[in-house]
């Protein structure tokens, strides 16, 4: 059965003997006027009290709650200590209320308020009400309360309100009220979260300050309907950093400065879709880029949920060998195999999917999981076919597209990169028997690879024919072309192509064009080790 505030009307009148007035209480009376609250006030919601804390008794002033004027609550503050009593006076299986809540009840209202202030306390309510607020009230912030359990009898005093001002203080308790407030209002009133910075308290700021000290602060509040919507004036910082040209400009990826003219990551996150045709070495160059990564001044952490490498002791020997520029590890100490292995534990980890669905929701969950012990800056899918939907459905286009928003959604939430392997759908031939190149549109199931992701890239292995018929060094020579067919934030980086050599040890090394490529394919394809140095310390 719903509680409401109905329920404490039936509660039987209690007597406030031996409570008096504060103003019969000389010491009572006196912190009262320290704090510049006046006689109307305490005489409202207050009374004066000799109370026990402990084994001391002393002077006290009480904070009396009530419910259509019926007392269900008081609250002891002594003169002297400043220490806290709670004591109720209504029957436990009812919710706390909150000091101050008759300011709401519509028996005593002319005119339904817009606003309402809430504390943490009921000292600051009491400040705000002689600051000029009288439509705020008290949530006890303590380890045991709940706003939602105390609000909710009395939600149809609330409905009528359009803002609610939050004015927690500065202790943990009144932090984690604001965070409590925060999640539970904005879903119904446009929420303004007042922060002190100086004062650790309301009645602290007004007894330095004066009525203009709180009010300067009430005033400066922003508001918002939830976290989602963002207005203008409430980025007037964040936007004056951009129009200066203080924002994230993205980093190296260390592969080179064609790459990086093409692909510039950011410390927000994203998505990007790579794609290419089967055996064009996607996973390849993807396994080198995240090494690289890795080894960058960034300190790139990689979470890898590689389907196709069920053997991850070979997965991590390949890392192992682009970090090194050795292929032929064999002939590693085992020294160096440490210091590789050292690096590679602190930098990446491994998803083993065995017995868990591979959905979405689940390998976030594990990377979030893994994130706790090593900050996971990039979540690495390859490839896509294995994934489960969340939510299956009939169709394949819906089911790409929620699969694709949810992961990129956790990403930017998380300010982590999810890089996904995606192949292309069945490709066409043309009349001379030649397969249609891959583009923004070709990837298998939906169009939705192309307009939801922040990078899309195509992979591409050329052998050109000419060098075929060479002697090359290699039966059968070739270079790597990687297209970036769309790019989102285009002030950082732009669509391009990149072209690249691949060394024995599976580094991609970059070069200028696909002239450079040639002549280099017509010198010598470098077998053993790379003449690139090691990218981390092994010795």
């Amino acid at each position: 059965m719903e509680i409401t505030s109905n329920d404490y009307y039936q509660l039987p009148q209690r007597l406030l003997a031996p409570l008096t007035l504060v103003g019969e209480n000389g010491a009572v009376k006196a912190m009262m006027e320290r704090r510049g609250i006046e006689k109307r006030l305490y005489d409202y919601r207050c009374r004066a009290a000799v109370h026990n804390f402990g084994p001391l008794q002393t002077d006290a002033l009480c904070y009396v709650t009530t419910v259509g004027s019926k007392a269900v609550a008081m609250c002891f503050e002594a003169v002297t200590t400043g220490d806290i009593d709670r004591v109720r006076l209504d029957d436990d299986a009812l919710p706390p209320v909150p000091f101050n809540i008759d300011c709401l009840n519509p028996d005593y209202l002319k005119a339904q308020p817009e606003t309402l202030i809430i504390t943490n306390t009921e000292r600051d309510c009491l400040t705000m009400m002689a600051c000029g607020y009288p439509f705020t009230i008290a949530i006890h912030g303590g380890k045991d309360s709940d706003p939602e359990r105390s609000l909710k009898p009395f939600r149809q005093w609330l409905d009528p309100l359009k803002r609610v001002i939050v004015c927690c203080d500065n202790t943990h308790a009144g932090r984690t009220m604001r965070n409590s407030l925060r999640q539970l209002l904005s879903r119904d009133y446009s929420v303004g979260m007042v922060r002190l910075d100086v004062a650790l308290d309301f009645t602290s700021l007004y007894v330095a300050g004066g009525k203009e000290a709180v009010q300067r602060t009430i005033l400066t509040t922003r508001f918002t309907t939830s976290s989602e919507i963002v207005y203008v004036g409430s980025r007037t910082a964040g936007v004056k950093e951009v129009l200066r040209g203080n924002y994230d400009h993205g980093f190296p990826t260390g592969m080179g400065p064609l790459t990086d003219r093409h692909l510039m990551l950011t410390d927000e996150g994203g998505l990007i879709v790579v794609t290419g045709k089967p055996n064009c070495g996607k996973t390849d160059w993807c396994r080198c880029l995240a090494a690289r990564l890795m080894c960058s001044e960034r300190r790139f952490n990689v979470c890898f949920c590689s389907f196709e490498e069920p053997n991850k002791d070979k997965h991590v020997a390949s890392f192992v060998r682009l970090v090194t520029g050795e292929s032929h590890t064999e002939d590693m100490d085992d020294t160096q195999m440490d210091n590789a292995l050292l690096y590679l534990d602190a930098h990446m980890v491994n998803l083993d999917m065995g017995t868990t669905a591979p959905t979405p929701s689940n390998i976030m969950r594990l990377a979030d999981e893994a994130s706790r012990l090593r900050r996971v800056h990039m979540l690495y899918i390859d490839p896509y076919l294995y994934l489960e939907p969340d939510r299956p459905t009939e169709n394949e286009t819906q089911q790409i597209k929620q699969m694709l928003t949810s992961l990129q959604a956790w990403a930017r939430r998380r300010k982590v990169w999810v890089a996904v392997v995606a192949h292309p759908r069945k490709l066409q031939k043309d009349a001379a028997g030649k397969y249609e190149e891959v583009d923004e549109y070709t990837v298998s199931g939906s169009a939705h690879w192309a307009n939801v992701c922040d990078f899309l890239l195509s992979v591409k292995r050329v052998f050109p024919q000419e060098l075929a018929d060479d002697d090359a060094g290699s039966a059968n020579p070739s270079y790597t072309v990687v297209s970036v067919l769309k790019v989102r934030d285009q002030e950082i980086c732009h669509t391009g192509r990149m072209y690249y050599i691949r060394m024995a040890s599976g580094r991609y090394v970059e070069m200028k064009g696909e002239k450079e490529c040639q002549e280099h394919l017509r010198k010598t394809i470098i077998h053993g080790t790379d003449l690139a140095a090691p990218w981390i310390d092994v010795r």
